[in-house]
């Protein structure tokens, strides 16, 4: 079945004077029909509604021929009888290859139509050529609704997009994603619906398109993501399980499939994550469910490597709130028994909760960190005035500016 009004329209578009090129003195269109939208098979004639297409032609000068095996006849038709008229040749069949093509020469002077959904598609996003149609027929299904997917990808369309940045563009369609398809913000904008498939309409829409395969592919390809059996859960963890590795050089041997290849592409998708105004606090909430999962399995195994390791070693980790709180134990500690401590020592506190001022957890625990701050500065310089010995000078003249005291540190 094809539409009259609308193929007849597109049609005359392609006769269209615009349309021609400089060499043109006259349109040829080929038309190869291969889904037989306007051929009526029983009868091996043009279909009623191809019948009425034709009428609007000739009322437009253009001549309507049917390419069947004749195409000697129609090579002397077009560049020996008539020189002069606009010709539509239709095919009820697909195109043949070049080789096989007799027809070859004049299609490379003339112009193509085509009446299919994917010629459909290709005509709405103003596409030419061939390259994209295999994967257009794959996902057909994606371009049925208008308003709810068609128009929300046109207003993302680029004209240099091949089928990695249409799938990218289907994920931000669903997503809402407003801004150009970029795979980081669009993980973000699915994760921040729900961890749990079942649960996040967004990772419905993938599903029942069938593209989860496709998500899973992009995710190995950015992040190095390839976890056995993948689920966003997974996803989430191993930007966690990656970024402790990474900043603290804590290896979780249970947790030792979800380091992520491509790290620093991970660490780049978690900062702008956690560095956002407007969904940092979904990202704590993720967190802290990731640790309280298992009993707090993954809480309880990076506590007890953060008790055996060097803060120094850890003090750039900042994806979860263990850290912090494994330095402000520390610190404790040390100041509740300070036997034993040195000068350097309790100015290595403050020198820890210094850096941790700039990590992401930093706000959740400022007050405490302030207390041992100036706990250690109080600490330390107790510690300083106990082996401070005032010396007099024997020649001190209290009338006498000149005068002065020598203080020594032991």
């Amino acid at each position: 079945m094809v539409n009259v009004e609308k193929t007849s329209s597109c049609l005359l578009k392609k006769f269209h004077p615009s349309e021609r090129k400089d060499y043109e003195k006259r349109k040829i269109v080929f038309w190869y029909d291969r889904d037989k939208t306007g051929w009526d098979e029983e009868k091996q004639a043009p279909s009623g509604e191809l019948e009425e297409i034709i009428k609007i032609l000739d009322k437009e000068n253009i001549k309507f021929h049917i390419l069947s095996d004749n195409y000697f006849e129609t090579k002397k038709l077009l560049e020996i009888e008539d020189r002069e008229s606009n010709y539509l040749l239709y095919s009820p069949e697909e195109e043949r290859t070049h080789e096989e093509n007799w027809l070859f020469d004049i299609q490379l002077y003339s112009s193509k139509f085509e009446n299919s959904r994917i010629s459909d598609i290709k005509s709405e996003f103003e596409i030419d050529g061939y390259e994209l149609d295999d994967f257009f027929t794959g996902y057909q299904k994606f371009f049925a609704n208008q308003k709810e997917r068609v128009q929300p990808l046109k207003r993302l369309y680029q004209p240099d997009w091949r089928e990695r940045e249409f799938l990218l563009g289907f994920f931000a369609v669903f997503s809402k994603t407003t801004q150009a398809p970029e795979f980081k913000q669009i993980v973000r904008d699915i994760l921040l619906r729900g961890l749990e498939e079942g649960e996040n309409p967004v990772w419905e829409n993938i599903s029942k398109f069938e593209l989860e395969g496709e998500f899973w592919k992009l995710a190995k390809e950015e992040f190095g993501f390839t976890a056995n059996n993948p689920t966003l859960k997974k996803l989430f963890l191993s930007f966690l399980i990656t970024h402790i590795k990474r900043y603290s050089g804590i290896s979780l041997q249970e947790y030792e499939q979800y380091v992520n290849r491509k790290e620093n592409e991970g660490q780049i998708f978690l900062k702008h994550w956690m560095d956002s105004s407007r969904d940092s606090g979904q990202f704590e909430e993720y967190t802290k469910s990731v640790l309280a999962e298992n009993d707090k399995d993954l809480e309880k195994g990076l506590q007890a490597a953060l008790e055996k390791a060097d803060v120094t070693s850890y003090t750039e980790a900042e994806v979860v709130e263990t850290f912090d709180k494994a330095i402000i134990v520390r610190i404790v500690n040390e100041l509740a028994n300070p036997t034993g401590l040195t000068v350097n020592d309790f100015k290595t506190y403050p020198a820890w909760i210094e850096e941790r001022r700039t990590r992401h957890w930093y706000r959740e625990y400022e007050n405490i960190y302030n207390a041992l701050h100036w706990s250690s500065v109080k600490e330390l310089l107790s510690l300083m005035n106990s082996f401070f010995i005032f010396i007099p000078n024997p020649s001190f003249n209290p009338l006498s500016s000149k005068s002065f005291s020598i203080g020594v540190w032991v």
